[in-house]
């Protein structure tokens, strides 16, 4: 396995319904280089989220594998899993959540501290990167004192921080109005590529699927190439 990949094998997601099981994922394979943009696309409720959050190893998947530089999430233990999530992964949702008793600095340094970097380099850190996603005026503002887009460009910047190998997105500028949609949708892609990360993007969204290398389509569990 390329160690400079994030990779799932034979991913099958099964729910519990009733008397049965609901087949979500099934057999899924998808491999990832590092510096490069795939998205995933499909209906709603066909696995997209799923099976992002199973190669962020936020959910464990009922069969298969996910190898994160040549390691096998899953067979690691949850501390381990932690560690390598924090370190190696960044995540920005539809919902931003951003904590709310906590500045935009404050969230944008949390996953230095997590991983033990000092609070002064956190806070130089996450400074540095307010100020790149057009927010060095609003450091010490809370969530409820930032618009809905300032919040999302607040989650960019906290997945970005780190410098992630993968940064996985669910449907990032589903909650935008358009202008905002286009800011968000050019930070990400800037930052992006400036920093080498592979990308992972889950959206209804045809236009910011175009943009990435790659376009699959979830259907019936199964993972299917457009592009």
């Amino acid at each position: 396995m390329n160690e400079s990949c994030l990779a799932a094998s034979k991913v099958t997601k099964d729910y519990p319904s009733g008397s049965s099981s609901l087949h979500v994922l099934r057999g899924v394979d998808l491999k990832v280089e590092r510096g490069q943009s795939v998205s995933i696309v499909g209906r709603s409720g066909a696995g997209k989220s799923t099976l992002l959050h199973i190669l962020g190893a936020l959910e464990s998947p009922s069969a298969g594998e996910v190898e994160l530089e040549g390691r096998a999430i899953f067979a690691l233990e949850d501390q381990q899993r932690s560690r390598l999530r924090n370190r190696k992964l960044g995540f920005v949702f539809q919902f931003h959540y951003l904590l709310a008793e906590f500045s935009a600095l404050e969230n944008v340094s949390m996953p230095l501290l997590v991983r033990g970097e000092s609070a002064a380099v956190a806070a130089a850190k996450a400074s540095a990167i307010l100020a790149e996603v057009g927010l060095a005026d609003r450091l010490h503002h809370r969530p409820a004192q930032l618009s809905g887009g300032e919040q999302q460009r607040v989650a960019v910047a906290r997945a970005l921080v780190h410098e992630p190998d993968f940064v996985l997105a669910d449907e990032p500028t589903g909650n935008l109005d358009a202008e905002n949609r286009k800011t968000v949708t050019e930070l990400l892609f800037s930052g992006l590529e400036s920093r080498g990360m592979g990308f992972i993007l889950v959206t209804h969204d045809e236009t910011l699927a175009g943009m990435t290398e790659k376009v699959y389509l979830l259907e019936e569990g199964v993972l299917k190439t457009i592009r």
